[in-house]
């Protein structure tokens, strides 16, 4: 996994924007397919030997039925740490949308090797994930924090897009720059708490 390129949250900006642009592309497809994740991690991107990011463990993936309540879901599902605000709040939710919130919740750990909401009692983390803002590093320049806040934005209607995701400037910027690709990724092994069949709590 991603996870095994270092230490997690030392990763160069531009290792972060190739596996965030793929990762992106790979999501979109499955949603184009009529499918949403629901449990996009770092654990869960593969990488290869010659970095091409694999999106990886559907066992908690859900067929969308627009036919039925517009699509929306209503089972909880995933990761906690990276569930969205609408499942933590128990809502109705967009299944696109929340594996977009996962992914920006993705890259601010692969960049601060920590996630932005954490609480070992899940109603308190619920809690902070639907009212607390994003929290940065001071030295983390403005455009990193709009491309990470574009994901992570509480309101699913002004949540950026995975198609406008991989139009944003910083991710642009960043792959334009390169990054070093002399290491190769090594298997996981963090452990994880199962949620929801192939789904986790951490």
């Amino acid at each position: 996994t991603i996870f095994a390129k270092g230490t997690l949250g030392g990763i160069e900006p531009g290792a972060v924007a190739h596996v965030a642009m793929q990762a992106a592309k790979g999501i979109e497809y499955i949603h184009k397919m009529g499918v949403v994740h629901r449990d996009i991690k770092p654990d869960n991107l593969l990488v290869t030997k010659d970095w091409v990011v694999k999106v990886a463990d559907f066992g908690v993936s859900k067929k969308i039925d627009q036919k039925t309540d517009g699509g929306l879901l209503k089972d909880t599902a995933g990761t906690y740490p990276f569930m969205s605000p609408q499942i933590a709040n128990g809502d109705s939710y967009e299944g696109k949308m929340a594996d977009v919130w996962a992914l920006g919740i993705t890259v601010f750990a692969l960049t601060f090797a920590t996630v932005p909401y954490y609480n070992t009692a899940h109603a308190q983390l619920f809690e902070l994930i639907k009212t607390e803002p994003v929290k940065f590093p001071k030295e983390v320049d403005d455009l990193s924090k709009d491309f990470m806040l574009s994901m992570l934005e509480k309101d699913t209607k002004k949540r950026i897009t995975l198609d406008k995701l991989q139009q944003h400037k910083w991710i642009l910027e960043a792959l334009a720059k390169g990054f070093k690709k002399e290491a190769e990724p090594q298997p996981n092994s963090s452990s994880s708490e199962k949620k929801e069949g192939g789904g986790s709590s951490e």
